[in-house]
């Protein structure tokens, strides 16, 4: 026999004795070392096989039983230990029904009172199923002394259903059952269909199946539709239909029905169906078959009626052709209408040019050389098989420009630096009579030669109305020619008279040195340097730029004086104690500024600061008497310059 036994308080236990006996033994039972009644029937009593069944165990069945075997050759006894121990019961169970919102975690309690001497373990089910633990993230046990059952994680839809919690000792099991309810949008529709003979030019009749409805009523239905020639794109048709609206008298299916509108004539449709609650929206439900919409006239013009250019004597005429969608019907083609416009009567016959092609979308007809730049007015209509459109609104459209019989006047250059030049002139007139069309702009023709005849012609063109322009990169002390033509559209205008005129000197090509910072006053430097002496090639020096800055700004900001021509020596006012400066000095000339001299740094009182770039930075932004930064190791000299 087993040595040791359990039971269950209230429960049931089969006592097996299995001896080894030739003849066959007789088995007796006895407990506590005295002779135990047992019969074949009642809540203890042997079976017919010898071994003892305990039923409705109760704590007075603990003991040690005692199994004897006996034939005829002799007796043999073997005994074991019976506990009965309390059985187990679930104290904390699932409701009968949770419910939980969509991606809210839920949780469904389940805890067992059991005999501490013995194991426990639990397993939850779902609608039968064991849940495994192991792999599916959406859920997670808690078994603890403060709170026992099962979370689930961001639920859906599919973790609705019956939540089995088993509790189980070796000696029992018990079981608690609760119902999961997910609410959120409602479930996809389904089954659309239209209904054929509901078909129009604009309209069908669709009829659908609502899907689940997910704890909250569908507050209204969305009809999205597509069309052949665009397909995947889904365009709402009616947005906000009312669920009550929707149900279809007599039907015991909870069939719904609407009538869908604002469709293009000759096209085939198919549909798809969104319900809609207060805690969102469904996946939209699969689209229908298509329906062809009844073919009939275009019921939209062609649209971004346009034109203008060409060649001189054309008015060009350009539009939008229709979408296939929009075609109506078979046979699609368009009629062009343009007449000259009159501002002060509607008067005029229309000419009129017709075309089979759908995808034509300009035309060119020839208004003649005299009608340069005049305004016409300009519609399209489109047509198909069944008729005749709309007409597009009236678009003005100009006829081509002419090319321009202005002249450029009084033409003038003047030296602006060494390689630059300004040209002025006479705006020409912006008229149709001058211009056969408007002034588009200006373009500059310029060569260098020392007679009229160009070696090699080049040209800068400048867009719009205008009366002065720069010419840049050309060479110093040379003489350059030249002319203007003013141009629009159909191209350049008569030659303006030709100017002959000297570009300047270099300007200085040696910058000012022994640049030095002196103490001077409250909140003054004086600065001192050494001038600079030009060459026969520059022009003759004006004066010096001083270009001062604090050190953490841009050296674009630079604050910038002008000297007198021969001065050397200069009193700089406005400097403020606590800051780092920076400044350079150029000479400069009619032939424009020259070259900078080096970078020097000083502070108020004429402290000069030399740094070591190769270590160090001047970063915007940093405050306090030094503005270095030092990325490793730094000299900073502060020398007094007396």
């Amino acid at each position: 026999m087993e040595t040791k036994m359990v039971g269950a308080l209230n429960g049931n236990i089969t006592i097996v004795c299995n001896p080894e006996a030739a003849p066959k033994a007789e088995i007796t039972w006895k407990k506590d070392r005295g002779n135990l009644a047992v019969g074949d029937t009642g809540r203890i009593h042997k079976l017919s096989n010898g071994n003892l069944f305990l039923s409705n165990l109760n704590y007075g069945d603990s003991g040690v039983y005692i199994c004897v075997a006996t034939n005829e050759l002799g007796k043999a006894e073997s005994y074991g230990t019976l506990e009965v121990k309390t059985q187990i019961s679930i104290v904390r169970s699932p409701k009968t029904v949770t419910e939980t919102m969509i991606n809210v975690t839920a949780f469904l309690p389940c805890q067992a009172s059991y005999d501490p001497h013995l194991d426990l373990i639990y397993i939850w089910k779902l609608n039968g199923i064991d849940i495994d633990l192991e792999t599916d993230n959406s859920y997670k046990m808690e078994v603890s002394t403060l709170i026992t059952g099962l979370y689930i994680s961001r639920p859906q839809f599919k973790h609705e259903g019956i939540y089995e919690c088993v509790a189980k000792t070796p000696l029992s099991q018990l079981t608690a059952k609760g119902q999961l309810t997910v609410i959120g949008p409602p479930g996809e529709p389904s089954g659309v269909f239209g209904q054929a003979g509901t078909v129009t030019h604009h309209s069908i009749r669709i009829f659908w199946f609502p899907g689940a409805e997910h704890g909250r009523g569908v507050d209204f239905y969305m009809i999205e539709a597509e069309i052949e020639y665009d397909k995947g794109n889904w365009e709402t048709k009616s947005g906000s239909i009312p669920q009550l609206t929707t149900k279809v008298d007599g039907d015991t299916r909870d069939m719904r029905t609407y009538v869908v509108e604002g469709l293009k004539p000759g096209n085939g449709y198919r549909f798809r169906v969104t319900a809609v609650n207060e805690l969102g929206y469904s996946v939209p439900s699969l689209p229908s078959d298509y329906y062809q919409t009844l073919s009939k006239e275009p019921v939209v013009a062609p649209a971004n009626v346009r034109g203008g250019g060409g060649k001189v004597g054309d008015l060009t005429m350009v539009w939008d052709k229709l979408p296939k969608y929009d075609h109506g019907g078979s046979g699609l083609g368009y009629v062009l209408y343009w007449r000259e416009y009159k501002e002060k009567t509607m008067d005029g016959k229309w000419e009129y040019k017709k075309f089979d092609d759908w995808e034509t979308e300009e035309y060119v007809t020839l208004v003649g050389i005299d009608n340069f730049y005049l305004q016409y007015e300009v519609k399209v209509q489109a047509f198909n098989d069944f008729g005749r459109g709309p007409n597009s609104s009236v678009s003005l459209v100009y006829s081509a420009e002419g090319m321009p019989l202005g002249v450029p006047a009084n033409l003038y250059c003047d030296a602006y630096n060494a390689t630059a030049m300004v040209v002025t002139w006479e705006p020409v007139p912006d008229t149709r009579e001058v211009m056969k069309g408007r002034v588009r702009g200006y373009q500059i023709n310029y060569w260098y030669s020392e007679d009229e005849d160009p070696i090699y012609k080049q040209y800068i063109r400048y867009s719009g109305q205008l009366s002065e322009a720069i010419v840049i990169g050309l060479f110093d002390d040379s003489n350059f020619w030249f002319e203007v033509q003013v141009f629009n559209s159909a191209g350049l205008g008569p030659l303006s008279q030709r100017f002959i005129q000297e570009t300047l000197h270099l300007e200085p090509q040696l910058y000012p040195q022994e640049v030095k910072v002196h103490s001077h006053g409250p909140n003054s430097v004086r600065l001192t340097w050494r001038g600079i002496s030009t060459a026969v090639v520059e022009a003759v020096i004006t004066g010096y730029k001083i270009y001062l800055w604090p050190a953490n700004e841009h050296y674009r900001l630079a604050r910038v004086i002008e000297t007198e021509k021969f001065e050397t020596d200069f009193v700089v006012d406005g400097i403020e104690g606590g800051k780092v400066y920076a400044v350079r000095i150029a000479g400069f000339s009619d032939g424009g500024d020259g070259k900078k001299s080096p970078t020097v740094y000083f502070t108020l009182g004429g402290h000069s600061i030399q740094i070591d770039w190769a270590v160090s930075e001047i970063r915007a932004g940093t405050s306090g008497l030094m503005y270095s930064y030092i990325l490793l190791f730094t000299t900073v000299l502060l020398v007094m310059l007396m």
